[in-house]
């Protein structure tokens, strides 16, 4: 099987979609297609180490956060090192904050 070609995820002009900015760091959730077990999580911590900080795996959901610098690391790389590690990622979309203040005003 080959790798699938993950730097369309690069690119600055698309960042806000799937990551929230925080600085100069972007905070990143993946749904994670195989992801079952604590072996699996500590595959994708392992996966990204070095590359990622502030790592949460939550094998419940599926999904794993973490936060990177786009001057230091490629989001492309860390996404590939999980599919290499027998993982399937799936960004999600990065929270709306002023979708959030809207529901917010209604209540």
């Amino acid at each position: 099987m080959s790798e699938r070609d993950w730097t369309i995820y690069d690119r600055a002009d698309l960042r806000r979609g799937f990551a929230t900015i925080r600085g100069d760091a972007c905070d990143v959730t993946v749904v994670l297609d195989g992801l079952h077990c604590a072996a699996c999580a500590a595959r994708a911590e392992k996966a990204i180490a070095g590359g990622a900080r502030e790592v949460h795996v939550d094998v419940a959901a599926r999904s794993l956060r973490f936060r990177y610098e786009p001057a230091v690391t490629r989001l492309s790389g860390l996404l590939a090192a999980l599919e290499r590690s027998g993982l399937e990622p799936r960004l999600l979309a990065a929270p709306d904050d002023t979708d959030h203040g809207q529901r917010r005003r209604r209540t």
